[in-house]
């Protein structure tokens, strides 16, 4: 997904403990498999998702661009 430009969103309030990340990119593949695969498990028809297949699906698609969120 890319994003021209800042569509000036609403910062939204969380309950304590909770964060708001951008996409785990490569550094937070495992843990984002890891959640995937604990999220859709008990779901018909479920595949695991390995941190292989994830990393190729990112870094393999033209239209991903990692946001920065500094």
């Amino acid at each position: 997904m890319r994003l021209e430009e800042a569509y000036g969103l609403a910062e939204i309030d969380l309950p304590g403990g909770h964060s708001y990340v951008h996409g785990p990119g490569r550094e937070g593949a495992e843990k984002h498999v890891a959640m995937f695969n604990e999220t859709w498990i008990d779901h018909y028809g479920f595949t695991p998702l390995t941190k292989g297949d994830f990393l190729y699906d990112i870094e393999s698609d033209p239209d991903y661009t990692p946001l920065s969120m500094s």
